[in-house]
């Protein structure tokens, strides 16, 4: 993805990024620059393993397009508010966003859980959950772990960051969305 926008807009994927997603969005402490996040005072550090050992922060300007955007919890909210939020004034915009959230195909099995079965959109994994449909995407990186979960119709959405290795986010975010849907 980042080869063929720096091919069709002639612009780095870090310049398009800022310029049509971050700038627009006002997410001010988003960025793919490590160098950024290292010289602020104000930035997680990273734990690995049972002993949460200090590791070097994670890097990898080359996959940058497909993971490395360094984030907060405030800058998540306006990613997450974004998506839920339509406007009339914006019909196009308000389409794009409803086609990236439409299964377009369905996960493998393995994916599926022993309830649900999960389907893919443009960027977000899409399933029922308790009677509602939760939009998702995650990430992660040995002692690094995101996941966004989105529920449209209720306009919630709930950010899980965690600066260490472990598969708890999921839960985490199950139990906030169970909360604030009194489930």
């Amino acid at each position: 993805m980042g080869d063929l926008i720096e091919k069709v807009t002639g612009e780095s994927w870090e310049t398009f990024l800022q310029n049509q997603f971050l700038t627009p969005l006002q997410m001010t402490r988003t960025t793919t620059d490590t160098n950024i996040i290292l010289t602020d005072n104000n930035y997680a550090k990273y734990y690995l393993g049972t002993d949460k050992v200090e590791t070097p922060y994670p890097t990898n300007s080359l996959a940058a397009p497909i993971g490395f955007l360094y984030s907060t919890a405030t800058d998540l909210a306006k990613y997450m508010s974004f998506h839920l939020n339509y406007s009339s004034s914006e019909q196009l915009e308000n389409t794009l966003k409803k086609q990236m959230q439409n299964p377009v195909c369905r996960v493998s099995e393995e994916w599926d859980n022993e309830t649900n079965t999960c389907f893919y959109g443009l960027g977000w994994f899409i399933e029922d959950y308790k009677g509602k449909t939760i939009i998702e995407h995650g990430g992660g990186q040995m002692a690094v772990r995101a996941l966004i979960s989105l529920i449209p119709e209720e306009n919630i959405g709930v950010a899980v960051l965690l600066n260490f290795d472990s598969t708890v986010h999921r839960y985490i975010s199950s139990k906030i969305i169970d909360i604030l849907l009194d489930l």
